[in-house]
């Protein structure tokens, strides 16, 4: 690219727009899981199916990251900014006007695209002339984002319809999407096909996308069908199908999407647990907090208003946004595997803390501790990267976990969901709770070894 002043204009501007369009985006993360209530009583369906609702979001961004990843190194990325908004408003649209369970689960899907936004977002403004404080301002966009997600989403959920936060998120991607559009006609500076090398794994998206969806899609069937129907068992066994495809295909392709070999690796197999184990417990924490939350007093709930179900998060998202900061000085102190297992533990303590009691009170100092932990454990373990992994690797490895972490959240969001469907909601949520705490612990002694000595040998 030209070093010219206008070049360096043009680059600075879409660096600022991806921005922008990540901070529209990632309101939603935060926003959905307290509108979740609200939705299945407008739409008229299931705890499970809510959750599948939920999931559908994260089961695309599992598929989009490494395929938009890949999809950015052959066309031009503005092009592909634009395309991702293009999705983001369909999927905005699709989820508001949503009359059906389907309809809800599809613009769920199309949302979760804006995945691709934070990876874009990071070579689109490294490109910009403002070295990591444009890059650096990606992070803090997502991370301000969610913030206010829980404030903006908690007035409007107490005011309007739960439509009116896909609605909010509509009219920025619209305007955002209007901007870009106009600037790329304007300038007519556009290449659409950059590298003709570069091959996209579509058939293994599609297989291991399938493959998922299918295995979460039978387990919210479970609650209204029982596990032993055929409406569960024909999904179930077309999931685990298409899962030994994508398995089959993935060894033999050259460029996998995913590569599954890498669990061969007992370091990457390691990393893997810790993602997919703090994957699965936050998202079952989100998913059933709300659902708690907004459940009568009589059947085991606090009978409260989604809009408490949003406020409750606030102050763990304050503390997730500040927390990775404390993992340097701490480190200096107790050493990496000090600051793992530490994370891990605050996890599991914070987790366990909803086992016994789902008060306001509890349900704060419990996310709160997690949010610690979480904050810790993650920073840390991505800094081990470097020590464990291969410099050549580093990027891949830190691709596939990212990717299993995405998978373990959809499945913890699904199982909490359909827990308190199938059992009383306080039974429900506690068991959800029962075992997200487990799957934390059983990842601690991946986190001891990882954690044990700074040089491996």
């Amino acid at each position: 690219m030209e070093t010219t002043s206008f070049s360096t204009r043009q680059s600075r501007f879409w660096a600022w727009l991806c921005i922008g369009a990540i901070f529209a985006n990632f309101l939603l993360d935060t926003m959905i899981a307290p509108a979740l209530p609200a939705m299945g009583t407008t739409l008229g369906i299931s705890d499970s199916q809510l959750g599948f609702v939920f999931t559908c979001g994260l089961l695309s961004s599992a598929i989009a990251l490494p395929l938009g990843g890949r999809i950015a190194d052959i066309w031009d990325k503005r092009l592909v900014l634009i395309g991702i908004l293009a999705l983001s408003l369909l999927g905005s649209a699709c989820a508001a006007l949503a009359t059906s369970f389907a309809a809800a689960a599809l613009g769920q899907a199309l949302l979760g695209a804006g995945a691709i936004l934070l990876p874009l977002g990071v070579v689109i403004t490294a490109n910009s002339g403002d070295g990591e404080k444009s890059t650096a301002m990606v992070f803090v966009s997502s991370g301000v984002s969610a913030l206010a997600g829980l404030v903006i989403g908690g007035y409007l959920l107490d005011h309007y319809p739960y439509q009116s936060l896909f609605w909010m998120v509509f009219a920025l991607n619209l305007v955002l999407l209007v901007i870009a559009v106009a600037t790329v006609v304007i300038s007519r500076k556009v290449q659409l096909r950059r590298t003709t090398d570069a091959k996209l794994d579509v058939a293994g998206g599609i297989l291991l996308g399938g493959a998922l969806a299918l295995l979460l899609y039978s387990t919210s069937l479970i609650g209204r069908h029982g596990l032993m129907s055929v409406s569960v068992g024909l999904p179930l066994a077309t999931s685990f199908g298409l899962a030994v495809f994508w398995w089959r295909s993935a060894l033999q392709t050259a460029s996998p999407l995913i590569d599954p070999r890498q669990l061969l690796d007992p370091t990457v197999a390691r990393f893997s647990l810790i993602q997919l184990a703090t994957g699965f417990n936050a998202t079952a924490v989100m998913v059933a907090i709300p659902m708690i939350v907004t459940t009568g007093i009589a059947d085991g709930g606090l009978g409260m208003s989604e809009a408490i179900s949003s406020y409750v998060f606030i102050p763990s998202s304050i503390v997730l946004f500040v927390a990775p900061m404390a993992t340097l000085p701490l480190r200096g102190k107790i050493g990496a595997g000090g600051v793992v297992v530490t994370g891990s533990a605050l996890i599991a303590i914070g987790t366990a803390l909803l086992i016994i009691t789902h008060s306001i009170p509890s349900i704060i100092a419990a996310t709160v501790l997690g949010s610690v932990g979480l904050g810790l454990l993650l920073t840390q373990t991505f800094d081990l990267l470097a020590v464990w992994i291969d410099a050549d690797r580093v990027a891949s490895v830190s691709g596939f976990i990212l990717v299993l972490k995405i998978a373990g959240a959809a499945l913890g969001g699904q199982f909490a969901a359909t827990m308190m469907e199938l059992l009383p909601p306080a039974r429900g949520f506690t068991f959800a709770m029962v075992i997200a705490t487990l799957m934390i612990c059983i990842s601690i002694p991946a986190s001891l070894r990882l954690g044990r000595r700074a040089n491996p040998a």
